[in-house]
Parts: structure tokens; C-alpha cells; sequence
């Protein structure tokens, strides 16, 4: 019990923190939305772009290499300077920020219940696997964001992107589809906590 009410403190604080980032940051945003104070408009894009160049090394023991390799490009983040750009900063700030704040308040509920719980089998109640599934279900939404978001910057607004003199064409991050599998697994926990919670009402109806 220990370490779930160590959890239900770690994911508490992290729910005030998220709070405040939430308000505080969208503050800035709509304050920078109509005042150039600061450049903190940011959109977080993970694509990878694919570029041929020269290159030359060394190993240890003397071998060497001088060719053309392919290296892989990416860009963290991208930082718009007009209007339209700087609302669509906004936008997806608000969207992520909500998705983050909210999951946080379902697990800070999660393990809430399983700290009060006086013994194991009360962590089987239908409200935990409520909690469960909508954290699995706000993950999907975004990380489906996430990836049509990488896929519109990248196939659709990115124009004319140019590195080293080379024109690039830069492509949503498919290391990012590992987060489905989080997602399953999610799933797959509130599934068997479901499952778990139908065996217990069983029984008890039959007692």
C-alpha cells in the first residue's frame, strides 16, 4: 500500500503542476497571441527527413570510410511568426494540455480508490475500470493527434525546406506508432479489470 500512496502523491502533484502550466501557459500564448513579447509559440513536430550527403570517418585500429551516407533529419518543434500560425500554436498547446491534464486527474482518481481500498478485491470496482479505460481512451486520442498532426506539417504546410543547399521532404515520425502498443496495453489492463470485477460479482451473488 506503500507504494500506491507514494503513486497517488507523485500523480497529484504532477495534476497541480499541470494545472498550473495549463493556465499560466495559456496566458502567455494569448497574450503573445496579440503582443510580440516573446517568440514562445512553439509546435511540437517530429518528422525525419532523409538527406545524402558526404561524409568521412575514422575507427579505432585504423580503418577509415569516405562515401556518401544517408542521415536522418529531424526538426523538435516549429516556431510560426504570423497569426494564423501563432492560433494554431495556441490550439494544439490547449488540445495537449487538456488530454495531459485530464489523464492525470483519472489516475490521481485511480489511486485514490486503490489507497482506500481495505483489501485487495476492492480494487476490482466498476469505477476503476472507468478510470482506466478513459485514460486508455484520451492516450488513442492523442497519439491519433499526434500522427495527423506529423502528417499534415509534413505532407501538406511544410513547403521548400531546404538543408545544406538540398531541397527536403520531411515524413511523420513512424517511431511514434509505438504509443499504440501503450495503448493496447492500456486496453487490454482495463479489459482484465473488467474481466476480474464480473468474476467477483459472481461470486458474491452466489454467496
Amino acid at each position: 500500500m506503500k507504494s500506491i500512496n507514494f503513486l497517488r502523491l507523485f500523480f497529484s502533484i504532477l495534476y497541480f503542476i499541470s494545472i498550473l502550466s495549463f493556465v499560466v501557459g495559456g496566458i502567455g500564448y494569448l497574450i503573445n497571441l496579440f503582443f510580440d513579447i516573446d517568440s514562445i509559440f512553439q509546435i511540437p513536430f517530429s518528422g525525419v527527413a532523409h538527406l545524402k550527403t558526404n561524409a568521412a570517418y575514422s575507427l579505432m585500429g585504423g580503418d577509415s570510410f569516405t562515401g556518401t551516407v544517408d542521415a536522418s533529419i529531424t526538426i523538435k518543434e516549429l516556431i510560426p511568426n504570423t497569426f494564423s500560425y501563432k492560433l494554431v500554436a495556441l490550439i494544439d498547446f490547449s488540445i495537449l494540455a487538456t488530454l495531459l491534464v485530464l489523464s492525470l486527474k483519472y489516475l490521481v482518481s485511480l489511486f485514490g480508490n486503490l489507497s482506500e481500498a481495505k483489501e485487495w478485491t476492492g480494487f476490482f470496482i466498476r469505477e476503476n475500470y472507468s478510470l482506466i479505460k478513459k485514460s486508455a481512451v484520451l492516450l488513442l486520442i492523442g497519439t491519433i493527434y499526434g500522427l495527423l498532426r506529423q502528417m499534415i506539417f509534413s505532407w501538406v504546410l511544410l513547403h521548400d525546406t531546404m538543408l545544406l543547399g538540398k531541397s527536403i521532404q520531411f515524413h511523420p515520425d513512424r517511431s511514434n506508432l509505438s504509443a499504440f502498443i501503450t495503448v493496447l496495453i492500456l486496453f487490454a489492463a482495463a479489459r482484465i479489470f473488467k474481466a476480474a470485477i464480473e468474476m467477483k460479482e459472481e461470486s458474491e451473488y452466489t454467496i
